[in-house]
């Protein structure tokens, strides 16, 4: 048998540099432990993955109900990969977002081949904490947004679809010729602010969250509450210069019925979701059912349903417009500034299971990083595993620290532009 020709130094220092920066990437983001919970698709040569559209179960998963995997050579590829025109700017709109999960069985929102630019809109999923600002007045805020009794304009929040999403996730985009094995490079190459089109003004929010660091240690007045503050991202004043120099705070209120004053004009109310729902069968191999309603919500158990609304003590979702008569102090208005730092909190690629998993989740395809240095200039590497990669993003921060370690980052809503390469395995 012949021996393999050796390579190229060039090639070895490639794949040498890309595997040094995503090992790097792991170790910075220390809860990139929980993707050791997702389970990992069998090898290609087994038997079970050997025909494609064949698929197999494993059961036993962190959140008890079972996880089919499925060849994804079964998956079709876009018409555009083959004949054009790939996506040069994707708006974030009820059709372009996902709210709350990954799904590798995601109708993709856009097409790029490799070396493509492409512009992409992540909104906030705060912004129901100041609608008066971040959400009215903007048309595909509103509609996203839009949840009563008769309509919920996206009926599948979140990775059970009762609502409880956290992240709202533009995208996915299918990267021509992407196969699992492949590694995608990612450059930003500029991030901006997403203003309001009413105003022409940027909001973000920023929360002081029961998980986070103020609220266990407890304020000056000693009582234990979550408090949300809303940053104005402040403009320079120089005319036709939009450089946003900086973020002022320009209120804050108490978010949690803890606090013994005004609990009723805290409180928010959302219609009744299902106890099950099902994800259709967008691509060959995906689609369930679940059943799991004693589990969803597991920081406060089950929300019961009463007269066709369910209602929510504290902040625990994404998505839920607080009512704009809540009280607001403006005592803090004006009072510091935060250097900006916009970059964004969640981007990846598709993991190779057939159900949606929670976008709260860091995994080795990225999503959930809340990593301070992705942002203007930041190049990411990551791993393909399902053809055409898939790639989402959302959760954009004005600023963060080296982690949310208080509750959250101040979360505000931006534009993106990107370079997408995709670098082939070695054969």
């Amino acid at each position: 048998m012949a021996a393999a020709a050796p390579q190229a130094p060039q090639a070895q220092g490639r794949r040498a540099a890309i595997a040094s920066c995503m090992f790097m990437l792991v170790l910075a983001t220390a809860s990139l432990s929980a993707a050791q919970t997702i389970p990992k698709p069998a090898p290609k040569a087994s038997p079970a993955a050997a025909t494609p559209g064949l698929t197999y179960t494993i059961d036993n998963t962190p959140n008890n109900f079972p996880i089919t995997f499925t060849d994804f050579a079964a998956v079709p590829k876009p018409a555009a990969c083959k004949s054009g025109p790939r996506t040069k700017r994707l708006p974030a709109t009820k059709d372009t977002v996902h709210w709350g999960y990954w799904y590798g069985g995601a109708k993709p929102a856009a097409v790029v081949a490799s070396g493509d630019t492409i512009t992409v809109e992540m909104l906030t999923h705060q912004a129901g904490d100041a609608a008066d600002l971040m959400i009215q007045g903007d048309k595909p805020v509103e509609a996203i947004y839009q949840w009563t009794k008769d309509n919920m304009t996206i009926p599948f929040r979140g990775y059970s679809g009762r609502g409880d999403g956290k992240h709202i996730l533009t995208g996915p985009i299918h990267i021509c010729g992407a196969e699992p094995g492949d590694t995608v490079k990612i450059e930003i190459l500029d991030l901006y602010p997403r203003p309001n089109p009413l105003t022409n003004k940027t909001y973000g929010s920023q929360a002081a969250a029961r998980w986070g660091w103020q609220f266990k240690t407890g304020f000056a007045s000693g009582l234990p509450r979550e408090v949300v503050n809303i940053y104005e991202l402040v403009k320079s004043p120089r005319a036709g210069d939009s450089t946003i120099m900086y973020a002022a705070p320009r209120f804050s209120f108490a978010a949690t019925q803890d606090d013994p004053a005004n609990v009723s004009d805290i409180v928010i109310t959302t219609p009744c979701q299902p106890d099950e729902y099902s994800v259709p069968r967008t691509y060959p191999g995906f689609g369930y059912t679940l059943k799991n309603p004693d589990r969803l919500y597991p920081a406060i158990g089950k929300v019961p349903c009463v007269n066709g609304t369910q209602t929510w003590p504290r902040i625990v979702l994404g998505g839920m417009v607080r009512p704009n008569s809540a009280p607001r102090s403006t005592s803090v208005n004006g009072k510091f500034r935060v250097p900006i730092n916009l970059h964004i909190g969640n981007i990846g690629l598709a993991q190779p299971i057939s159900i949606p998993f929670t976008s709260t989740t860091p995994t080795n395809t990225g999503n959930n990083l809340d990593n301070r240095r992705l942002g203007k200039g930041a190049t990411l590497y990551l791993p393909v595993k399902v053809y055409g990669g898939l790639l989402q993003m959302g959760d954009c921060h004005a600023a963060q620290g080296d982690s949310e370690y208080d509750g959250t980052a101040i979360e505000t809503s931006i534009t993106g532009d990107f370079k997408i390469t995709l670098l082939k395995a070695a054969t």
